[in-house]
């Protein structure tokens, strides 16, 4: 397996990881729920960039 597709895969675990914990509300408490997000912010935006072709690809094709 290449080097970009187990990152990409490690952040999509992360994120999983994130979202779960980030529902755990009662659980983790409001700091670290926060802190979380911000994780959680910073992986989408890697995320999105790795994608983002595909994403441009995708308005374009289906634009008005």
């Amino acid at each position: 397996m290449k080097p970009k597709v187990k990152m990409k895969m490690g952040i999509d675990f992360l994120m999983t990881v994130l979202l779960l914990l980030l529902m755990a509300y009662q659980i983790t408490g409001q700091e670290l729920h926060e802190w979380f997000g911000v994780g959680m912010f910073v992986l989408m935006s890697i995320h999105l960039g790795f994608h983002w072709s595909k994403i441009l690809g995708m308005f374009l094709l289906y634009a008005p």
